[in-house]
Protein backbone atom coordinates (compact mmCIF):
# COMPACT_ATOMS: atom_id res chain seq x y z
CA UNK A 1 0.00 0.00 0.00
CA UNK A 2 1.14 3.14 -1.06
CA UNK A 3 0.72 6.94 -0.25
CA UNK A 4 2.10 10.16 -2.26
CA UNK A 5 3.41 12.88 -0.60
CA UNK A 6 2.30 16.08 -1.73
CA UNK A 7 5.31 18.12 -0.23
CA UNK A 8 7.98 15.88 -1.56
CA UNK A 9 5.69 14.86 -4.69
CA UNK A 10 7.01 11.11 -4.51
CA UNK A 11 4.95 7.74 -3.37
CA UNK A 12 5.75 6.74 0.40
CA UNK A 13 5.31 3.18 1.07
CA UNK A 14 3.38 2.21 3.83
CA UNK A 15 3.47 -1.71 3.76
CA UNK A 16 3.29 -4.95 2.20
CA UNK A 17 0.48 -7.10 2.84
CA UNK A 18 -0.09 -10.58 2.25
CA UNK A 19 -3.10 -11.08 -0.17
CA UNK A 20 -4.55 -8.27 -1.51
CA UNK A 21 -5.63 -5.01 0.34
CA UNK A 22 -8.31 -2.71 -0.69
CA UNK A 23 -10.46 0.67 0.92
CA UNK A 24 -8.55 2.37 2.76
CA UNK A 25 -9.66 5.06 4.93
CA UNK A 26 -7.84 7.41 7.05
CA UNK A 27 -8.99 8.02 10.58
CA UNK A 28 -10.42 11.93 11.02
CA UNK A 29 -7.42 12.35 12.51
CA UNK A 30 -5.08 11.53 10.15
CA UNK A 31 -3.08 9.03 12.20
CA UNK A 32 -4.64 5.30 11.51
CA UNK A 33 -5.85 3.72 8.33
CA UNK A 34 -8.59 1.25 8.40
CA UNK A 35 -8.50 -1.23 5.21
CA UNK A 36 -10.10 -4.30 4.27
CA UNK A 37 -7.18 -7.45 3.61
CA UNK A 38 -8.18 -10.00 1.42
CA UNK A 39 -6.90 -13.69 1.70
CA UNK A 40 -8.06 -17.15 0.60
CA UNK A 41 -11.26 -15.82 -0.63
CA UNK A 42 -12.28 -14.00 2.95
CA UNK A 43 -11.49 -10.37 3.83
CA UNK A 44 -11.30 -8.68 7.46
CA UNK A 45 -11.19 -5.02 8.16
CA UNK A 46 -7.58 -3.63 9.93
CA UNK A 47 -6.09 -0.59 10.97
CA UNK A 48 -2.72 0.42 10.68
CA UNK A 49 -0.99 2.94 12.74
CA UNK A 50 0.73 5.48 10.29
CA UNK A 51 3.16 6.17 12.57
CA UNK A 52 4.53 3.06 13.76
CA UNK A 53 3.27 0.89 11.08
CA UNK A 54 1.84 -1.63 13.67
CA UNK A 55 -1.27 -3.34 11.87
CA UNK A 56 -3.93 -4.85 14.01
CA UNK A 57 -7.15 -7.03 12.65
CA UNK A 58 -10.25 -6.16 13.94
CA UNK A 59 -12.97 -8.59 12.28
CA UNK A 60 -11.97 -12.38 12.02
CA UNK A 61 -11.68 -13.94 8.16
CA UNK A 62 -14.80 -15.95 8.63
CA UNK A 63 -16.62 -13.54 6.64
CA UNK A 64 -15.95 -10.95 4.01
CA UNK A 65 -16.14 -7.83 5.70
CA UNK A 66 -15.13 -5.25 3.23
CA UNK A 67 -15.92 -0.92 3.26
CA UNK A 68 -14.73 0.25 6.54
CA UNK A 69 -15.23 4.41 6.98
CA UNK A 70 -14.38 5.82 10.27
CA UNK A 71 -17.41 7.75 11.45
CA UNK A 72 -17.08 11.76 11.66
CA UNK A 73 -15.82 11.70 15.32
CA UNK A 74 -13.50 8.78 14.68
CA UNK A 75 -14.91 6.85 17.48
CA UNK A 76 -16.62 4.33 15.21
CA UNK A 77 -16.29 1.98 12.18
CA UNK A 78 -18.77 1.16 9.97
CA UNK A 79 -18.28 -1.65 6.81
CA UNK A 80 -20.05 -4.14 5.06
CA UNK A 81 -20.16 -7.70 6.10
CA UNK A 82 -22.09 -11.09 4.51
CA UNK A 83 -21.23 -12.56 8.30
CA UNK A 84 -20.78 -15.90 6.47
CA UNK A 85 -23.77 -15.55 3.95
CA UNK A 86 -22.24 -15.28 0.59
CA UNK A 87 -23.94 -13.11 -1.35
CA UNK A 88 -26.66 -11.00 1.50
CA UNK A 89 -23.95 -8.11 2.85
CA UNK A 90 -25.19 -5.71 5.52
CA UNK A 91 -23.92 -2.98 6.90
CA UNK A 92 -22.47 -3.27 10.63
CA UNK A 93 -20.68 -0.66 12.98
CA UNK A 94 -18.00 -1.26 15.86
CA UNK A 95 -16.09 0.97 17.81
CA UNK A 96 -12.74 1.70 16.48
CA UNK A 97 -11.08 -1.05 19.08
CA UNK A 98 -13.34 -3.71 17.12
CA UNK A 99 -15.46 -4.23 19.67
CA UNK A 100 -19.02 -3.90 20.22
CA UNK A 101 -19.80 -5.13 16.64
CA UNK A 102 -23.40 -4.87 15.62
CA UNK A 103 -25.58 -5.12 12.40
CA UNK A 104 -27.25 -2.04 11.77
CA UNK A 105 -29.09 -2.56 8.52
CA UNK A 106 -31.49 -5.41 7.64
CA UNK A 107 -32.98 -5.48 4.10
CA UNK A 108 -32.46 -7.59 0.80
CA UNK A 109 -30.30 -4.76 -1.15
CA UNK A 110 -26.92 -3.56 -1.26
CA UNK A 111 -25.21 -1.36 1.35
Amino acid sequence: MHLYDLVKKKHVELGRFEGMSFAPRFSPDGKTVVMSLAKKGRSAIYTMNLNTRKVNQLTPHRSIDTSPCYSPDGKQIVFTSDNGQIGNEQLYVMDKDGKNVRRISFGGGKY
